[in-house]
């Protein structure tokens, strides 16, 4: 499968799971009001911090891996469930720990079993984001498209006949995406198996290595996850869970932004990690350029359409989160610049540059949250947002400058080979989508 047609087949699957998210979200949203909104907001927050903790980013060290072709698929599947299945455990025990410690100010207002019983998915997220890495290296992309988007594909149909049938509370949700979750590990566990014959193996040197080079680029992603998320921490700790169930809404409607660099990324990692340097940059500053323009054109005309978005997702009630979305959308936009370049940082091997760069990020959007959320509450709060993610593209467009090429400019203006991509990405689209119909039509 060539790379464009990757990059559409994934494209295609991000629709579909942004299709599935939108219309899970605003049963979510409509049922429970913004404060029990509010709430699930609040578990998925928890739950997401001691999965990015747990998985020590060694997905992408099985990128770099796989990629140099030194090891045999089996080993790594052996090494992905041991270390899901411990890593798991200890941050479910971690849990526990500051559950015991730290309720009232960590947790406060969050229903301490229902929270519990959340933790429980942290083994099987773990066990889809490596297998799911290993797939991706080995180009089976059909495959990876198929687990990350499993949840959004299953959540839809149970959180519907939840709906329906009864009254949608946000147990039943963690109880629903308990279910999808599980049933999701099994499915990522089945993917590999098929690629791999032989029998699994524990290849302890190889595990090492893999920690190794993750743990190097780790920190930075936890920093990541905290310059994107914490702020809901501290909408909840200076606000209440009304407020930080309008802030998650436009959140999670911005993110909606990302499902075009998702798609390109998806199949560029593997591709830019296989490929010489010179190669390399070619293939991700045509892919940077494009999803920069695609995803402005989204994000102008989601802020145009702000306030009719949020009336026809969530009602009335939400109302209040029109001018926190329109405030994160420019700063959604630029960062994608980092997320497609990222690519080539992980194939220069760049963990602790990169490492840096998302420490410091981190602390320029906790000291800009401290500022402005307690004076501008949720507005402070998306501005706070916006500039950081200004900041770290701004960040990486100087690195492409002082290490890569001179040329910025190569990362937004067009050329004719440009031209020429989505000359074929259509070509390529009304074929699969041809395919498609004809396949459901039998």
């Amino acid at each position: 499968m060539t790379f464009a047609r990757q990059s559409i087949e994934t494209f295609l699957f991000q629709i579909a799971g942004f299709i599935c998210n939108a219309i899970t979200g605003m049963i979510i949203v409509q049922a429970l009001g913004p404060t029990d909104f509010g709430q699930i907001s609040l578990i998925i927050f928890y739950l997401t911090l001691f999965y990015v903790i747990g998985n020590f980013s060694v997905g992408l060290g099985i990128i770099h891996h796989m990629g140099r072709g030194d090891h045999k698929v089996e080993e790594f599947a052996g090494n992905a469930l041991f270390m899901s299945i411990i890593s798991g455990i200890g941050m479910y025990l971690a849990f526990l720990v500051t559950s015991y410690l730290f309720y009232e100010s960590l947790y406060k207002d969050i229903n301490r079993i229902v929270l519990a019983c959340a933790m429980f998915l942290l083994p099987f997220y773990i066990i889809n984001y490596l297998f799911s890495s290993i797939l991706q290296s080995v180009l089976k992309i059909r495959s990876y498209n198929l687990i990350t988007q499993f949840s959004a594909i299953f959540i839809l149909p149970l959180v519907t006949i939840a709906a329906l049938f009864g009254h949608l509370t946000v147990p039943e949700i963690i109880t629903i995406m308990l279910v999808v979750g599980i049933s999701g590990s099994v499915f990522a566990l089945c993917s590999v198996a098929k690629i791999t014959p032989s029998k699994w193996k524990i290849n302890l040197p190889l595990l090492k290595s893999l920690i190794k080079d993750g743990l190097q680029i780790h920190i930075g992603a936890i920093a990541t996850f905290l310059y994107v998320q914490i702020n809901i921490l501290m909408i909840n700790y200076y606000l209440d869970l009304t407020q930080v169930g309008y802030y998650y809404l436009a959140y999670s409607l911005g993110n909606f932004l990302f499902f075009i660099s998702v798609s390109v990324e998806a199949g560029l990692y593997p591709r830019v990690s296989s490929e010489n340097l010179g190669k390399a940059v070619d293939i991700a500053t045509a892919a940077c350029k494009q999803v920069l323009w695609l995803t402005a054109g989204v994000a102008i005309l989601m802020g145009v359409m702000a306030k009719y978005i949020i009336l026809l997702y969530a009602g009335s009630q939400f109302l209040p989160a029109v001018g926190p979305l329109i405030i994160l959308l420019p700063g959604l936009t630029i960062y994608t610049i980092s997320k497609t370049l990222s690519t080539l940082w992980v194939r220069k091997g760049w963990f602790l540059p990169v490492t840096f760069i998302a420490c410091l990020t981190a602390v320029v959007n906790i000291i800009l949250n401290f500022t402005l959320i307690p004076r501008y509450g949720i507005s402070g709060a998306a501005v706070a947002n916006s500039l950081t993610y200004l900041f770290n593209g701004s960040v990486s467009i100087f690195l492409y400058y002082k290490f890569i090429d001179h040329h910025i400019w190569r990362l937004v203006i067009f050329d004719k080979s440009d031209w020429i991509f989505y000359k074929r990405f259509c070509t390529k689209s009304m074929e699969i989508l041809r395919q498609v119909t004809t396949r459901l039509a039998l």
